[in-house]
């Protein structure tokens, strides 16, 4: 990925949205070093990583309040320590794939659950409010599963955007 060429506040990977196996669970080896080096990751994973879309022709088409959210989402997220992209991370996602072609209805109805979640937690918005888009109020295991594996998707491909970015930045000062 050539990230000269990249707008820094999001980049397009596509997710197989048609690809309905479930997420196998697998341990995860954590280990978190002091360096200085991981923490200059870290910190710029939270804070400076691009949204990811599924199409870069639609990202101005996301809300810049969604866009602040995503940052805070992503520093509730570290405190908590998840390893997952945040869900306004995943409706910005989504709400770019939407624009692309109709979704099945499992993906219709994770995208509503997911839209609804975060316009109550981050737009306080009630039940009430969102009566209208009819969300679910709970996902099936199965849409719990694709869920996952997408919110862990963004995740890696925000990670590896921003390890590009540092490498980027490394050989630019070694160049100088």
């Amino acid at each position: 990925m050539s990230l000269e060429k990249i707008d820094m506040q999001t980049v397009q990977m596509q997710f197989d949205f048609a690809d309905l196996q479930p997420i196998e669970e697998k341990q995860v080896k954590k280990s978190y070093s002091k360096d200085t080096g991981k923490f200059v990751f870290e910190f710029m994973d939270m804070l400076a990583a691009p949204i990811i879309t599924f199409s870069e022709s639609w990202a101005d088409a996301i809300p810049q309040s969604l866009k602040q959210d995503v940052t805070l989402s992503r520093l509730m997220g570290r405190m908590q320590k998840e390893e997952m992209a945040t869900i306004p991370e995943t409706v910005a996602y989504i709400m770019t794939r939407t624009y692309e072609a109709p979704m099945n209805h499992e993906w219709a109805n994770i995208y509503l659950w997911c839209s609804s979640q975060y316009m109550k937690q981050y737009r306080n918005k009630t039940d009430e409010d969102l009566k209208e888009i009819n969300p679910s109020e709970k996902l099936s295991e199965h849409e719990k599963s694709l869920l996952k594996r997408l919110r862990v998707w963004i995740w890696e491909k925000r990670r590896e955007a921003v390890k590009a970015r540092l490498k980027q930045t490394a050989n630019n000062q070694y160049e100088n």
